[in-house]
């Protein structure tokens, strides 16, 4: 997916942090969370905390570190798209590589719900009804207080929030100061609108898009990535607008009560690290098979390890091993997101 988007081959960094981020990701909710919520926390998983996610103070087993990853690559990616095509081409763009991905997610997690399985959604016992599958097919279901059939609902939702705000002020991208500052004021003040409406309790909705604008930051700072990396803006401008994204993640957990504890803003300072690490040193790992492999179906892999994955450990619940059911369920979210990335290259 990350080939079909941008070429890679001139920022191989993007491939490493790609594959970094859905294996973070693939860790976090098949080997951390899962085992966690049925009480089996394995040896090894017990040792990594204590000894890595304890004292750097990356919490959520590396998930929400992961998410971030994959965020900064998508603002990226996105970004470098949108201002090579025209709106029309980006969003035939968008339609034939994103868009059947997200609503085959969707569709087999309503199926797995219907029939008794258990993929990744939230609350772990969704309520269906013809309303929370359309919210979770246009991929707001955390706006309209429907239940996630993704599990990780506020990162797409943030993602699609980019896209229409890339749309927005698609012409001012000739102008990146401009555009930049634009888009960091607009995602300050969503967020600062949601905190209000949380402490006045004025609205369920603008609390959900605050605390959804909470990941645009990363998002915006994968743009700046690229920015900076045509040339199209310069060191200090740049690490200028780097840093005033990540205060905007500080105040988002400062803002919003449900976030205490997660450490959110250390995790991206983290990703972001690993963004200005990976960009101009990606070129010796980036050909690796297994990392080229994860890079270009990271977003079919994102989905099936939530979707079919964390179903398929489920299902092995009380009779398989755990040291075998968690290989089991990477390679059956691997097979499935193998079959989707061929399908949609045939597609596209």
């Amino acid at each position: 997916m990350v080939d079909q988007m941008v070429r890679t081959r001139s920022v191989p960094g993007l491939t490493v942090l790609a594959a970094a981020g859905v294996f973070l990701v693939g860790y976090s909710y098949l080997f951390g969370l899962w085992p966690s919520r049925y009480a089996e926390s394995p040896d090894l998983l017990v040792v990594i905390r204590a000894w890595v996610n304890q004292p750097t103070g990356i919490g959520e087993d590396f998930g929400f570190l992961g998410v971030a990853v994959l965020l900064l690559v998508a603002g990226y990616v996105v970004s470098e798209a949108a201002a090579r095509l025209s709106s029309r081409q980006l969003l035939m763009l968008l339609v034939r590589t994103v868009l059947p991905v997200v609503v085959g997610a969707v569709l087999v997690s309503t199926l797995l719900v219907l029939v008794g399985a258990t993929p990744l959604t939230e609350p772990a016992e969704p309520s269906l009804s013809f309303w929370a599958v359309l919210a979770n097919l246009l991929l707001v279901p955390r706006l309209f207080g429907q239940p996630s059939l993704l599990g990780l609902d506020a990162p797409v939702t943030a993602a699609l929030l980019f896209v229409l705000l890339l749309f927005a002020i698609r012409p001012l991208l000739r102008y990146p100061v401009i555009a930049a500052v634009v888009q960091l004021e607009v995602v300050g003040g969503v967020i600062l609108l949601g905190g209000w409406a949380n402490e006045a309790d004025a609205s369920s909705f603008l609390h959900a898009l605050g605390l959804i604008a909470g990941y645009l930051p990363l998002l915006l700072i994968g743009q700046l990535a690229w920015m900076f990396q045509t040339s199209a803006l310069n060191a200090r401008f740049g690490v200028g607008f780097g840093f005033a994204g990540l205060v905007l993640l500080v105040v988002h957990d400062r803002l919003f009560p449900e976030l205490d504890g997660w450490w959110h803003p250390l995790s991206g300072a983290y990703a972001v690290l690993l963004l200005l690490i990976a960009l101009p040193r990606g070129a010796s790992v980036a050909g690796v098979a297994p990392v080229r492999w994860l890079a270009s179906r990271a977003l079919p892999l994102f989905f099936s390890i939530l979707v079919v994955g964390y179903a398929v450990l489920g299902l092995q619940r009380g009779w398989m091993p755990l040291v075998l059911a968690i290989p089991i369920a990477f390679a059956v979210a691997g097979l499935c997101a193998e079959g989707v990335h061929r399908a949609v290259g045939r597609l596209s």
